[in-house]
């Protein structure tokens, strides 16, 4: 998997090649509504369970496993990692450097280093093992990268867009790399990794930062009422690169063009029905036949049968009650709407200004108390995402 190693020696022709694979291949291969934190978190769990003898949750967690990746049954079953590795590239981290370096060959080099870094970390939590300390690194390097990896450090996201800043002495640090450490408590598993590079270009220092996290950072200003963070085509190349269905890909279209009208950022309503559909594949109660593209129920209903979901009658009705939700969650001018105006089942007055920020959407939108938190990790991927192909 260490694409940009493998990248920097290889023919034209062989160039090509991998970046069809790597942008065509990975997540084709998970049809249902998972992000890649949440994968990573149930290798993490099934290992811990193997280690501690308790069969049947770790039985459970494998099973959990094989319904988000059904294509992989055998080799999950067979704890044949390194197929699963190959098949879904779950531990390839892409790390863009943006600022900082005045010299481009060095700022490659870092980007590579810091790639297969995160990689490395993500690999360990999929197969349960250390992998080999980097050489990079200097000795005092080596040992803090060696206790992330013990625990359980890892990246939930496939692209990194990180900053750099110039140390005395010619090093850089590098910082804003979101990270989630299996091992601690929920409170505290979302950290920022910081990473100091001396002037010969190995890593010298790799610590968390435990005040203040990045997605709690952009929990203060990440509003659902926003103009678009994102290009259109942008996010349609990030949806094909996630394996997303071709009908998923097309509503962008129709995403982009009526959030901008009522004054939505469309990136927070796309990754949710990333989120919700798992990139239009569906895969639980909810199936295409609906075209519900957020999993809204109807009025009255609280089952998890198909029939206590809303059936639209077209993908652009689905999309309008979508946004009615989301504009009366934040708490937008004009809401709420009269019944007789929306498409929103369930556009009921106590939900407005629920959530004006994603994360206090999340909050209130699901059960799960996880839920903003892995919507603000699709939309930093995104966003990352467009830094990267703009690069």
């Amino acid at each position: 998997m260490k694409t940009n190693h493998l990248f920097r020696f290889a023919t034209k022709k062989t160039q090509f090649a991998l970046l069809v694979l790597l942008f065509l291949v990975p997540h084709q291969l998970i049809a249902k509504k998972v992000t890649n934190g949440e994968l990573l978190e149930l290798f993490y769990y099934m290992h811990k369970a193997l280690k501690e003898n308790r069969v049947e949750e770790a039985k459970e967690k494998k099973e959990d496993i094989i319904y988000f990746i059904p294509s992989l049954e055998h080799s999950i079953r067979a704890l044949d990692f390194a197929t699963i590795l190959s098949r879904t590239q779950l531990d390839a981290v892409t790390a863009l450097l943006t600022e900082g370096f005045y010299n481009d060959n060095q700022r490659e080099k870092t980007a590579a280093c810091l790639s297969t870094l995160l990689t490395s970390f993500n690999r360990t939590v999929i197969t349960g093992k250390l992998q080999n300390n980097p050489l990079y690194c200097t000795e005092t390097g080596k040992n803090e990268i060696l206790a992330l990896l013990k625990a359980h450090v890892c990246c939930p996201v496939s692209f990194v867009n990180v900053k750099c800043l110039p140390l005395n002495g010619g090093g850089h640090q590098i910082r804003h790399i979101p990270v989630t450490v299996l091992s601690v408590e929920f409170e505290k598993q979302e950290q920022e990794l910081i990473i100091n590079i001396d002037s010969n270009g190995r890593i010298d220092r790799a610590f968390l930062h435990r005040d203040e996290t990045i997605l709690e950072r952009y929990e203060l200003f990440y509003l659902i009422e926003d103009s678009s963070t994102v290009a259109l085509e942008t996010a349609k190349n990030w949806a094909h690169r996630k394996g997303a269905t071709e009908t998923f890909i097309k509503l962008a279209n129709y995403y982009w063009k009526r959030s901008m009208v009522l004054g939505i950022n469309p990136v927070v309503a796309y990754c949710q029905s990333a989120k919700e559909t798992g990139y239009g594949w569906y895969g639980g109660s909810v199936s295409v036949d609906h075209k519900n593209p957020c999993g809204l129920k109807k009025q009255g209903r609280n089952g998890d049968s198909p029939d206590d979901f809303m059936y639209f009658d077209s993908w652009e009705d689905g999309i309008d009650a979508h946004l009615d939700h989301l504009a009366l969650y934040a708490g937008m001018k004009n809401y709420p709407k009269p019944r007789n105006t929306t498409k929103d089942p369930r556009h009921d007055r106590y939900l407005f200004n629920k959530g004006c920020t994603v994360t206090r959407m999340g909050k209130a939108w699901a059960v799960d108390s996880k839920y903003g938190k892995d919507l603000m990790r699709l939309i930093l991927e995104l966003e990352s995402f467009t830094k990267h192909r703009l690069n």
